[in-house]
């Protein structure tokens, strides 16, 4: 911003926090003081501009009862059409609140969300404040990082192509539940997921030693590619071959989903064989399987996601198990020089051409 922009914005926060209670020395005055700063910190005075010092005003009380309580460890998300009646202020367009622990890919997911409902954002507002809550979710305090006082919340405030259909309202509401519950997931078992692959890494000559040394030290120098920075691993579960009255099928292990494929009510436990690719089910000179899912994500990036399966070999070289990652190849991956391992640069070629078919 120029100086003069800087001082606009400043004397028009000024009047903002007039209506809010300043320079009142009392708590809440001031409290509500710090959360306009905060809030409006990152925001243009351009954007700001466009509206009156009132609502502006109207936007932060709204936005401080929206916060006041909220169960740990649970996002807050509310759609909804301001009213002056209710609210104190208006717009053109349809409002989106939310408040999380701060983590990666929330900001990415909320677009990801819009762009799959084919929705605009005309704007975003993303302030990261220091909370304070006890021990049933309610605000003690606002603070800044410096304070050292409370943990860091994402606040998202969203301005999108204005809708009046209830129904559009609450499907916005729950896509975005759901999708910020996987980023949850995805964050929460980034860890894990990595140990896992580690995991991969070095099991495979164990896993997979019906196959040719030399493909084996490829597919092990691949995984390890895959965690540097390579690979952004959004859930992974094992998988053994089971038979059920003469039908092979493909069973979830209990208990190792991690990430977005762990194990819920919802979740499928067994599927035919026949899910892994005919390659796949025997093919004793390959035990990796790179290829895009068939459902389309909603953390991070807009697309199919990317699927690493790791296979697991009896002494015949027939599949009897799969450790299965999925995620999203970084931007840049596909691009990067994969050591000398032309396998794996075919496969990932062939991810990437049916990226683009799709």
């Amino acid at each position: 911003m120029t100086n003069d922009s800087d001082k606009q914005k400043a004397d028009l926060l000024a009047q903002v926090k007039k209506l809010l209670g300043a320079p009142s020395r009392d708590v809440q005055s001031k409290q509500a003081a710090y959360y306009a700063e905060a809030f409006f910190r990152r925001v243009p005075f351009e954007e700001l501009s466009r509206e009156k010092p009132a609502a502006l005003a109207a936007i932060v009380r709204e936005q401080m009862k929206f916060v006041r309580e909220r169960p740990l460890g649970e996002a807050l998300i509310s759609v909804f059409n301001p009213k002056i009646d209710e609210d104190g202020w208006e717009s053109p367009h349809t409002i989106i609140e939310m408040v999380n622990d701060d983590m990666p890919f929330l900001v990415d997911t909320a677009n990801v969300v819009m762009a799959e409902l084919g929705l605009g954002v005309h704007l975003m507002v993303h302030p990261v404040i220091h909370v304070e809550r006890d021990d049933d979710g309610q605000v003690q305090g606002f603070y800044s990082s410096a304070e050292g006082k409370g943990d860091p919340e994402s606040i998202i405030n969203m301005q999108i192509d204005r809708q009046n259909d209830p129904e559009m309202l609450a499907r916005i509401q729950s896509k975005l539940a759901q999708a910020m519950h996987e980023v949850r997931l995805a964050v929460r078992d980034w860890r894990p997921m990595l140990e896992r692959l580690d995991q991969a890494v070095d099991r495979l000559p164990e896993w997979a030693d019906v196959v040719d040394p030399s493909v084996l030290e490829e597919c092990q120098a691949f995984l390890a590619w895959l965690r540097d920075d390579h690979f952004i691993l959004l859930g992974a579960r094992d998988y053994e071959v089971v038979e059920h009255e003469g039908q092979m099928t493909l069973d979830v292990v209990e208990g190792t989903g991690l990430g977005i494929l762990s194990e819920t009510d919802k979740t499928i436990r067994s599927r035919p064989i026949t899910t892994l690719s005919d390659q796949a089910q025997a093919n004793r000179e390959d035990p990796l399987i790179i290829t895009k899912t068939r459902s389309r994500g909603n953390v991070h990036r807009v697309g199919y996601m990317d699927y690493v399966g790791v296979l697991r070999f009896d002494e015949q070289g027939r599949t009897i198990g799969e450790r299965r990652f999925i995620g999203l190849f970084t931007s840049n991956a596909y691009f990067r020089r994969v050591g000398d391992t032309p396998l794996v640069r075919r496969k990932v070629a062939e991810v990437l051409e049916r990226s683009r078919l799709r």
